[in-house]
This record gives structure tokens, sequence and C-alpha cells, in this order.
């Protein structure tokens, strides 16, 4: 697909050095479409007899923007495909979202989100999904048909289909009005694609979209673009409340919108752009390049405001607000167009010059100053190859090592790289792609600073060399404590744990207090008691009533030899031994749902002020083992890790080894080395580090809003 779009660039490329990039009519008695029309004909095989007739219907009518709208999109969808086709699926699915949506709409048409908020409306919606849910739950559905393939849109979206979608477009531009105020240019971008993400794996005609959605939205009517997307969210619950969760593991395509259970945000974000769209609602899909210290990506949606001004948004689940601090966290933002843009790699890239997969898009617009505050930044070429045109900015990525994130221009006579859209407060590496496509160093990592005292808005500072001295090095963590969780664990200091023999702990006795910070390990609070007790209890600090322990265990001594016990979680995977046996009031079975026994230390009971374990008779309880609430990030005993250093030729393997407690040792590691430590088995948060002279470890992380 790579060669296939850079093929179609080059086209592109020659039609714009020859002026005729133009899709405009053709002269009088000419007989071919436009030349990049042409070169996008010439693509679509047995589709083009189609393609031309829909060309040739809308030179004849009478309104020229059809036509350009027409050329528009043919001579662009080379760039686009489908990742196959559904060829059946049990069509009682169409017959549950007509009865569901029929119903829907006849109880709440007419009616005001206020009173569908409110009982008696909202709790007979309550009651008519439950019983459609449990009706649609209960049907057992033969599996789906797909046949998984690319297959291009040149070749398999017919005349037929764009021209009912172009109809619709204009249908629009013609009836509402902030379609017909738009830009025909600007009407080309952002309303009159039939798709919102380039190769989004399956179409849904407009039209659907539309006459499913439109009557519930108004969007003609709609005083702010904060109403439209309310009706939106609220319209897309209630009708996956009527169905439950997605019986299928793989994608039918516009039905699954209505079931729960299987979009991710890529989903959310094609679909809502696509249905505002259809709606009369100008959209664009949007994602970010990364984040600064966690993993992953998140696609959005986006719409302009009543004054003009572009908003992003997650459908339903939030709507457009200009509070920008959301983003903070964020690297770079690309909007998704469907033809190409001018200043991104594909087009600045010389011929034949390889461009990374997340940049490599010839649709994407970097439109991060929409939210975030960006410096422009010259760096020295260092060992950029000659003949490249194109450097990046990559961040340390989680299992990859680093990505791609922003792109700067070489300039060869200067020796120099314009990079305009960079993102302060944050750990870069300077890369280009090699011929294999992978990021290679160019120069040496550095911090970037938001600076307000330089006149250029920012300081940089290079990663030092690292010096020829080795210190030994002990590894606990693969990522450092979040400050929020520091905060929770500084807060458990006070907490005390209280005995008594009634339950509502009149005259209990205090035989237990966390005195000091807690780390984010199991750890043993010696209990004094002065005799067995039937109650015990653990209690947050009044000045903070949340217990953030995100497990809890009652020890009693073995010479107890109590029949209501359980092997507690070690200390340490290989220890030397266990002197106490856990006291349970309940089998563990009947209680995992309990934060504090779920297992899980990402979870606690911090709604809650206490937890009371309750027994049947007098019982010793001498200890407390417990765990604060924590990201999981330590080393962990069994797991398999992976020490890398970063290099001229980019990370480089030192080790690999399997933790045998809670701690690693890494040897002896270079004094102002840059090392990332992977967890082979668990987890996604991981960080790269220097050790300083003293073999302590300093993570990367320099952002000040997250």
């Amino acid at each position: 697909m790579q060669q296939y779009r850079s093929l179609h660039i080059l086209l592109i490329r020659i039609c714009l050095l020859a002026g005729l990039w133009a899709t405009a009519l053709p002269a009088k008695g000419q007989k071919t479409f436009s030349p990049g029309v042409e070169v996008a004909l010439r693509q679509a095989g047995a589709n083009r007899p189609s393609l031309e007739k829909m060309l040739r219907h809308y030179r004849k009518d009478p309104n020229p923007e059809k036509y350009k709208a027409a050329c528009f999109l043919v001579e662009h969808m080379p760039l686009h495909a489908q990742g196959g086709r559904v060829v059946s699926y049990d069509r009682r699915i169409d017959s549950l979202r007509r009865a569901a949506e029929s119903t829907y709409y006849r109880l709440i048409c007419g009616t005001t989100a206020e009173e569908q908020e409110s009982d008696p409306l909202h709790k007979t919606l309550i009651d008519s999904a439950r019983a459609a849910r449990e009706r649609a739950q209960a049907l057992t559905y033969s599996e789906p048909r797909i046949e998984v393939g690319e297959l291009p849109d040149i070749e398999t979206v017919s005349g037929e289909y764009l021209r009912k979608h172009i109809d619709l477009a204009f249908s629009l531009r013609a009836g509402v009005k902030r379609i017909r105020n738009m830009r025909f240019e600007d009407f080309c971008q952002y309303f009159l694609p039939y798709r919102a993400i380039g190769e989004y794996p399956l179409l849904t005609p407009a039209d659907q979209l539309a006459r499913t959605y439109r009557k519930y939205l108004q969007a003609d009517t709609a005083v702010s673009m904060v109403r439209i997307a309310e009706r939106y969210n609220r319209v897309v619950y209630w009708m996956r409340e009527w169905h439950g969760q997605y019986p299928y593991e793989s994608t039918i395509g516009f039905p699954e919108l209505f079931w729960q259970g299987f979009h991710d945000c890529i989903d959310i974000a094609n679909y809502g752009a696509l249905i505002l769209r259809a709606c009369g609602v100008p959209a664009a899909v949007e994602y970010n390049a990364g984040y600064k210290s966690l993993p992953g990506q998140h696609y959005m949606v986006a719409i302009p405001d009543e004054h003009g001004r572009w908003r992003s948004f997650s459908p339903e689940s939030s709507v457009p607000v200009d509070d920008k601090s959301g983003y903070l966290p964020s690297l770079n933002f690309f909007r998704l167009h469907f033809c190409p843009q001018a200043d991104n790699p594909a087009a600045l890239a010389a011929p034949g010059e390889p461009v990374p997969e997340q940049l490599g898009d010839p649709c994407i617009k970097d439109v991060t100053d929409c939210y975030l505050r960006t410096v422009s930044l010259t760096l020295p070429a260092g060992s950029l190859p000659a003949g490249r045109n194109v450097a990046y900015l990559a961040s340390f990525s989680a299992h990859e090592g680093i990505r791609e994130i922003t792109w700067g221009r070489a300039d060869s006579a200067s020796g120099s790289i314009l990079f305009k859209h960079v993102v302060g407060d944050h750990f870069y590496f300077p890369v280009y792609c090699d011929s294999q496509r992978r990021l290679k160093p160019i120069g040496r990592p550095f911090y970037l600073h938001y600076d307000s005292a330089r006149a250029e808005g920012y300081t940089l500072q290079p990663l030092a060399e690292a010096a020829d001295r080795r210190v030994a090095v002990t590894l606990e963590r693969k990522y450092p404590r979040k400050p929020h969780l520091l905060q929770q664990a500084r807060a458990a200091v006070g907490t005390c744990v209280i005995a008594a023999d009634t339950p509502d702990f009149s005259n209990a006795d205090t035989i237990g207090v966390i005195t000091q910070v807690p780390d984010d390990v199991w750890t043993d609070l010696p209990l004094k008691p002065r005799r067995p007790y039937r109650y015990y209890r653990v209690k947050a600090p009044a000045a903070d009533p949340h217990l953030h322990l995100a497990e809890l265990q009652f020890l009693a001594h073995k010479r107890h030899r109590y029949a209501n016990i359980m092997a507690p979680t070690p200390l340490q995977a290989a220890g030397a031994g266990e002197d106490y046996d856990r006291l349970m009031d309940e089998p563990l079975e009947k209680c995992r749902w309990k934060s504090e026994y779920d297992g899980n230390v990402q979870t606690a009971p911090d709604s809650w002020p206490d937890v009371t374990l309750r027994l049947n008779e007098p019982q010793w309880v001498e200890c407390l083992r417990y765990i604060v609430k924590n990201a999981d990030n330590r080393i962990k005993a069994g797991d398999r890790y992976c020490l890398r250093q970063w290099t001229a030729d980019g990370w480089q393997e030192i080790w690999s080894k399997t933790a045998a407690g809670n701690t690693l040792d890494a040897g002896e590691l270079q004094v102002g080395g840059l090392y990332w430590l992977l967890n082979l088995d668990h987890g996604q948060e991981e960080m790269p580090f220097i050790v300083n002279e003293t073999g302590e470890v300093r993570f990367l992380t320099i952002e000040k809003n997250h």
C-alpha cells in the first residue's frame, strides 16, 4: 500500500509542477477529464465506466460546484481503501434495530432533554430498553461472513454510490445555513468526503446515516455545537441500551453502532464524524501522536464552533468545550483529510525517501497549535544522510522504543532542520527514517523546556555524553511513581488499626498506626493487640477519610492453628518462610468483588473511610499486611526483563533476565548512560532513565501538567 500511495503522490507532484492540478470544468468540446482525474481513472479497472458515467452526469449539471466536487472525490480515491467487505450477517439484527429505533423515537418525539432525563419518561425509557435488551440478548445469531483484504476505493466504490453521496451533500449545502456559508474548498475538506478515516475497513452510505440520526440531532435548529454533541451522545447511548452486548467478534459495519462493547476510539471517531456530516455538521477526525508519559493514542472528532474555531471532543462521552487542560498530557495532534496536504512528510520527502509509518499518510495536517502551545525549533542536521529532506523528533514509546512525533524540513545549504510544531516540556530523540523504515539517531537526545524568559520561548538541554566510569545499580521499577499516587501514599500516614468486641467499635483499642509514607510494595505493619478480638478495622485518617490501601490482609501467627485461614501474599516470591496465616471472615471467592481483596493494586476502597474484619469468635490479629494503591510498575518477581542502552545506532540490548524478587541487579552501568528497562511479560508503562554517580536512577519525565 505504501508503494501504491508513493506512486500516486509522485503523479500528483508531476501534475502540480505542470500546473494541471485544478479540477475545474474542461474546455468546451474536451472529451477527457482533468489530468488528476485521468490518473485516478486509469487505476479504476472495471469500475471506470461507472465513475465516468457519474462524472458526465455532473458535467451537465447547472451547478458547476457539483462537477468540481465529483472530480475532487474521484481524483483522490486512489489514496484510500477498504479492509474487506461483509458478505452476510444475521438480518434479525436489522429488524431489532428498526424496532428499537421506532420505539425510542416514538417515546421521545416532541420532548425536551430535561423531560427525557426525568421521571416518568426516564423510567419508561429504562424499562423499555431493558425489555428490548433482554429479548436481543436471548437470541443466538448466525455468524457473519467477512471477506478480508485490501479493496481500493477507486476499484470498488461505484459512481452510483458517489452520486447519491454528492446529491445528499449538496441538498444539505442548499438547506443548512452553516454548510451553505462554507467556502467551497472547506466544503470539500470537511463535509463532502464519504470517508472520515482513509483506510477505515468498511463504508456506510451517508443517506443511511442521515435517515437514522437527522431527526434526533436536528443540527439545522441547534443553537450550538455543544447541544448537537449532547443530542448525539444521548441517542447513541439509548440505542445501545436497547440492544446490549455485541454478539460477534468481527465487525459488520453500521449495524454494530447500536450494540455495546465493540467500539474503540477509532470506531467512535469515524462514525461520529460521518454521522455529524450526514446531519449537516462539518467534521473531521483527529488523533494525537502520543502522550508525554503514557502509551497509546486517542482519536477524536473536531467540529467548528459558532465562531469558526475548531474544537475537538470524544463523541459518546464528551462535548466540545473551550477548556484545553485535557490536552496537556498529549503530544502533537493531526487532522485527517481526504486529499493530500502540502506540509507533511509525504509531501516534503525527496523521491524515494522512506517515510515512517505513523507520519506517512499524505492526508494528515498538523493542527497542534489549535490545542497546545508549541515552539519552532531549528537543529543542526547532524548525521542526517545526504539527499534526505525530512527528519523527525521521536518520543519514547514503551515496547517500540521510540515513536516519531513530529517532522522537520532539512536545509542542505545551512545544514539545519526546521521543526515548526514542537511541544515543550518533553524529552526528544532527533532521528531519520532509514531504508528499512527504522528510526536512526542523527544527534543527541535533548530536553525541551518552555521558558518565557527567553526570546525563543524555550530552553534546549542536550543529554550529556555518558562517562567512562561505571557504577553498580539495583533496579526497583521500570516507571516512576505517579505524583497523584505518591500523594495518596503520603495521605495514608495516620491510617490506624483498631480492635473491639462489639460491631460499633465502642471502647475500641488502637493496636497499630502507619507512621511513615509507604513504599508501593507489600508491607507489614506489626500490631500490638492486648487480647484476641472479634472485630478489627483499618481506618483512614480523619483529615483524609479515604482508604488508599489497595490490598489488606489480616495476619495471625501460625502457632494459633486457626481454621479460617489461607496463605498470605508473600513479601518476596522467594522468601525464607512465612510465620503468619491470613485470617478470613468469609471465603475469598465471596469477597473478591471488594477492591481491598480483588488482587488488583490499582484499585482501592478509597470511596470509604474504613475496612472491617468481622470474626465469629475472638481471634488474634498480630500483623496487617498491605500495599498502597499504585500503578503496578515495580519489578515483579517471575517476570522477564530486558535492559537496553541508547547508542549512536539506537537502542542496544545489554542483558535479559528473570526477576527473582522485587529488584534486579543491573550490574555496572555507565554514569550518565541512557537506559530502558523493558518488561517482556506484563504492563505497558515504561520510561528511560539515567544513572548518576551514586548509582541512583533518574527517570526522564519533565512534564509539568500531568
